[in-house]
């Protein structure tokens, strides 16, 4: 930088506004919502324990096969990753129906919108989806993009039973960013 170049928003109101967009553009897509979730492991398996139309009501068919393989530590990742995306769409369970998201495991793992999650991804101009999810401190990564996957990591919840490291397996953790779309749609 320069000595004496304005920095900050004098530096956006130096170059004036129709340079922004480009600017932006240049940078990459937009974030259009961040999503978090926290799912505790030992409540997910009371829950399914108490409640066993549970499964059906929260999961598609494809992440029934999972939990069934994977129990509560996948089910807890697979809907702490659906809440996240709830949320980083600006909706929640009144406006999105959970088996509107379907969350593949992995590796990587994938997000993939049907129903009125994906109207209203379409409606926000959601392109592409980053995907954090795992114990606090462990996550895995996942990126979609279109066809297109980033880091080959997959759920990884732990047991649920906590191994002592300090790894919190009995907390999984979910984070999400809807990114923008690079192209225009249609």
């Amino acid at each position: 930088m320069t000595a004496g170049a304005a920095t900050g928003p004098a530096a956006l109101s130096a170059v004036g506004p129709a340079a922004v967009p480009a600017a932006l553009s240049a940078a990459g897509p937009a974030v259009v919502g961040v999503g978090f979730d926290l799912v505790p492991v030992p409540r997910m398996a009371r829950s399914l324990e108490r409640t066993p139309g549970l499964v059906r009501r929260l999961f598609t068919p494809a992440e029934q096969v999972a939990v069934a393989a994977g129990g509560a530590a996948v089910a807890s990742a697979l809907f702490a990753v659906k809440e996240a995306v709830m949320k980083a769409l600006g909706g929640g369970i009144d406006t999105i129906g959970f088996t509107d998201i379907e969350v593949s495991p992995g590796p990587p793992v994938v997000v993939g919108l049907s129903g009125r999650a994906a109207t209203l991804a379409g409606l926000l101009g959601v392109g592409d989806w980053e995907v954090v999810v795992g114990p606090p401190g462990r996550h895995q990564e996942g990126h979609q993009h279109g066809d297109q996957h980033g880091d080959q990591h997959g759920v990884d919840a732990g047991d649920g039973a906590g191994d002592g490291d300090g790894g919190g397996d009995a907390i999984v953790a979910a984070e999400v960013v809807a990114l923008g779309r690079t192209d225009p749609p249609g």
